[in-house]
């Protein structure tokens, strides 16, 4: 269930060296084009177009040739082993993987669903960064490191398309708490020397069609985009399953949720329930790995019950883009920003790209 980079790749693996032909696959999956998020930036600074960006599913169904269900789950029957979707279908499994993704932060607060853009990981998502960048007046409510990245990608393409754009961000806790130090100093560093206006630990009291107020005082924009921490499908919890506070689905190292090993789960939709509350940015290679994992898992637990353990790199580097063609790479507390770390990330997307697009 979901398209997220993981899924892609179990599909190319089905496609291109079936080794499960005694197996019936079921894709379920409402979207005919998926987009990763992590490039939502490079596609904001004006390095992609959609085109270059969305990945047919349709293509990828044909060449694995499996079924495909293209619907919404709405709620997951563990005893029985089946999910009900929102077409009235009750699909029947033996074994079950989730990669669905994460999603806007669910909010109790109804105005900002009514008051705010947010991005999905489909094709409506770049024609709201679209939206986002042309208009006049931009608020971005964000507190992770993809937000930051969105924002300076945002500020550079406006500089040279909407010179007499304004661009506020708003952050509702302390900048980047869960990254070393180095990062979040540097980040507020290089926000303040490109003149965006930058409100920290300021929660947000009040939105309305044209202004959000936050215990810093009332901001003004035409156009409001919400980029909070996003969250996994309520889908798990409701089948009772064990989550972490975001809702994402805790699974051990073996991808695997230990009360009922028949479910699998990677990507953003999960967490590893030896650290739950890990939100740390999944970088390419974090994705190839789980994977990979998941794939050789899957096939060990249809076969002979062998498997593997995802682990993910301590100390591994982060790589970011800050606009201009420049790029922050940070390994072992140090930040550096240079035009080659924009390369390296560059090439680490156009890499994931030519897999499958």
């Amino acid at each position: 269930m979901g398209m997220d980079a993981p899924h892609l790749y179990l599909l190319k693996q089905v496609a291109t060296s079936p080794q499960l032909e005694d197996v019936e696959i079921t894709l379920l999956c409402a979207d005919r084009h998926t987009v990763d998020p992590r490039l939502f930036p490079s596609f904001a600074e004006g390095f992609y177009s959609p085109e270059e960006l969305l990945i047919d599913i349709e293509q990828w169904v044909k060449k694995a040739d499996i079924k495909w269900r293209r619907a919404n789950a709405l709620s997951l029957d563990i005893l029985n082993k089946r999910l009900l979707t929102d077409q009235g279908h009750q699909i029947p499994f033996d074994i079950i993987s989730f990669a669905t993704g994460s999603f806007p932060q669910r909010s109790k607060e109804p105005t900002i669903l009514q008051h705010a853009l947010r991005l999905r990981t489909n094709k409506t998502a770049l024609e709201t960064i679209q939206k986002a960048k042309e208009t006049q007046h931009l608020v971005i409510v964000g507190d992770g490191i993809e937000a930051i990245e969105m924002t300076l990608a945002i500020h550079a393409w406006r500089r040279k398309n909407n010179p007499n754009g304004q661009l506020h961000y708003i952050s509702p806790a302390p900048l980047l708490t869960d990254y070393p130090k180095p990062l979040s100093q540097r980040l507020k560093r290089i926000m303040h020397q490109k003149d965006i206006s930058l409100t920290v630990n300021a929660s947000v009291q009040d939105i309305s069609n044209a202004s959000i107020t936050t215990t810093s005082g009332e901001h003004s924009f035409t156009d409001l985009l919400w980029m909070t921490q996003p969250e996994a499908s309520t889908l798990f919890e409701q089948a009772g399953l064990p989550t972490n506070k975001r809702g994402c689905l805790l699974v051990e190292n073996t991808l695997q949720v230990k009360s009922h090993p028949f479910i699998f789960a990677a990507g953003s939709c999960m967490a590893i329930a030896a650290q739950p509350e890990d939100t740390l940015h999944f970088s390419f290679l974090d994705s190839m790995q789980q994977a990979i994992i998941l794939w050789e898992n899957i096939k060990g637990y249809v076969s002979n019950g062998e498997g593997y353990f995802y682990s993910r790199k301590k100390g591994q580097a982060v790589v970011l883009s800050v606009g201009y063609r420049k790029g922050l790479f940070l390994f072992h507390n140090r930040a550096l920003v240079n035009r080659w770390a924009w390369r390296l990330k560059m090439r680490q997307e156009r890499q994931w790209l030519g897999h499958y697009a």
